[in-house]
């Protein structure tokens, strides 16, 4: 069987009738980062299929350019929840920093598994308001571990003052769940800034063990 060629699989991306067919040409085209193929990428992304999209979101994330942002913008909004979910992935690859609005507003995502994406995304944001939007998720998700985890990666990677001050909020909520007051811990303990400790060292008298001992370990941290 004949191996194909880069300008077979441009050729099977703009033409070929096989949804299939494009989506695999797009995946085969992304690994190569050839800037030759950018333009049939971007081309691609308004593909009639969700699955060529979705290669397509895929693909653009190795790639810096303005119009591949504005590519993936599209993809953030596009309908079907496969397509967002690697646009929102994609963004991250990109560090297209501009793309951070329409990531925060994945956040409330009918689907999970955009929403994680959003969340795995946001990390690399330099915008001040993520922190606060991360840790106001951590708040209302108690329920979902999977995405406590994520947020918590995320929030440990961004730190910064916006971030302290919020986890430092939700330490000081009665209302908040012993879980997710060892997550804000774990949160300020990574990020090691020293104003914390007044409030880490509260939370050493807690009533729930689990809460007390986090708190102690964090203080060793800060």
């Amino acid at each position: 069987m004949k191996e194909l060629t880069f300008e077979d699989y441009l050729r099977n991306l703009r033409d070929h009738p096989d949804e299939g067919v494009r989506a695999n040409a797009a995946w085969r085209l992304g690994r190569t980062r050839d800037h030759r193929c950018l333009q049939a990428l971007l081309d691609a992304a308004a593909d009639p299929s969700a699955v060529v999209r979705t290669r397509v979101m895929e693909a653009l994330g190795s790639y810096r350019e303005p119009a591949v942002a504005h590519a993936i913008e599209r993809g953030l909004c596009d309908d079907d929840p496969d397509v967002r979910a690697m646009a929102a992935r994609a963004s991250a690859l990109s560090a297209a920093s501009t793309l951070t609005p329409r990531l925060l507003a994945l956040l409330d995502d009918p689907s999970e598994q955009v929403v994680e994406e959003a969340v795995q995304a946001l990390a690399y944001s330099d915008d001040p308001q993520v922190g606060p939007r991360l840790i106001d998720m951590l708040r209302r998700h108690a329920d979902h571990e999977m995405l406590r985890y994520l947020l918590r990666q995320a929030l440990k990677r961004r730190g910064g003052a916006e971030t302290v001050n919020a986890a430092l909020t939700l330490l000081a909520d009665p209302d908040v769940p012993p879980a997710i007051l060892c997550d804000a811990l774990e949160v300020l303990a990574h990020v090691q800034d020293a104003s914390a400790r007044p409030a880490v060292q509260a939370l050493t008298q807690h009533p729930d063990e689990a809460v007390r001992e986090m708190a102690q370990w964090a203080l060793t941290q800060l």
